[in-house]
Formats: C-alpha cells, sequence, structure tokens
C-alpha cells in the first residue's frame, strides 16, 4: 500500500501514439478535413454539396446530413469584422453574409497570408 505522493503513475499510452491515432494536431484542432467539396477542405462530412455565387465568388457550400437544411461553406475565408481581419473554417453560410469576406482558400496557411495581408493594408 503506498501513500499519496510516493507513487508516480505511468501513462497507459504516449501522448505521440494518442496524437498519430486521433490526427490531432499539437493546437488540437484536426490535421485532415473529414471531405472536400469541388478541392476545398470540410471540417464535416459533406452531403448535398452545392455552389453559389457571392460578391462575384463561386463558393463551395455544403450540408453535415442528407436532410440538414443548415448550409455550411467549404474552404478556408479571411472574414473582416469590425476591429480587423479574422479566419474562419466549416463556417456556417451566414457568416458570409453578414461581413466582407475573402476566400475560399484551400490551404490554412494561403488564407492566413492573405489575413495578415489585409489586415496591414487596414492599419
Amino acid at each position: 500500500m503506498s501513500r499519496f505522493g510516493e507513487k508516480i503513475l505511468d501513462s497507459k499510452s504516449p501522448a505521440k501514439k494518442i496524437i498519430d491515432e486521433n490526427k490531432v494536431g499539437p493546437r488540437g484542432g484536426w490535421n485532415t478535413s473529414l471531405s472536400t467539396v469541388e478541392g476545398y477542405p470540410c471540417k464535416h462530412m459533406a452531403y448535398n454539396h452545392n455552389t453559389i455565387e457571392k460578391g462575384g465568388k463561386q463558393i463551395p457550400t455544403y450540408t453535415k446530413s442528407e436532410s440538414s437544411k443548415v448550409v455550411y461553406v467549404a474552404g478556408y475565408y479571411g472574414i473582416r469584422f469590425p476591429s480587423d481581419w479574422r479566419w474562419g473554417y466549416g463556417m456556417k453560410i451566414d457568416n458570409l453574409e453578414s461581413y466582407d469576406f475573402i476566400g475560399p482558400f484551400k490551404t490554412k496557411s494561403e488564407m492566413q497570408t492573405e489575413v495578415l495581408l489585409q489586415n496591414k493594408r487596414d492599419v
């Protein structure tokens, strides 16, 4: 019988193995998208693929289930909030209707670069 503080518990499985199995990145997000719509990554399994035009751009859209009426956008976007530009991924189409945006982008790094440039232009 051991008393409190005398025994150090061993981890049941190493952290790297858990990260590799679950594809969880260092910041807690998924390293891979669950599906794609017209080459743009999706945060969810995509059903009812469609393309709509907003702001002169072709926006790939999808729903999370076959019977859902909530529409999400595929790809990465920069969203202009009152204070500055922020990035978005796997969001509802309502966000693009409410705010100015840039995108869609196929990679997170491309979107981050463009958002940074937009923030510098607005200063």
